[in-house]
């Protein structure tokens, strides 16, 4: 029978890695094209907020697939953490 729990916490993990690593292959790409250095692309805000967005999207697919109490609470505090960043990066971008 298919979990239906897991199989949606390990799609949002994977999600959430595939916009990280879009996010960083634009940035990158952008900072080639101007001419400039990737930790200046890095600091904007929409990069940053892609960034923390995909951060918390691991950290809740995480959350969905752990096990014991400890590893939902830290994974539950990493998704928190991520979502603050991102919401606050999206206000800045």
């Amino acid at each position: 029978m298919i979990d239906w729990l897991e199989l949606t916490g390990n799609a949002l993990w994977v999600v959430g890695v595939a916009v990280c690593l879009a996010a960083l292959s634009m940035a990158s790409y952008q900072a080639r094209a101007g001419k400039e250095r990737l930790g200046n692309r890095l600091r904007q805000p929409g990069v940053r907020a892609a960034l923390a967005g995909g951060a918390g999207l691991v950290c809740i697919g995480l959350l969905l697939g752990s096990g014991p109490w400890w590893e939902k609470a830290i994974w539950g505090l990493g998704a928190a953490l991520a979502v603050t960043w991102a919401v606050a990066g999206a206000r800045r971008a």
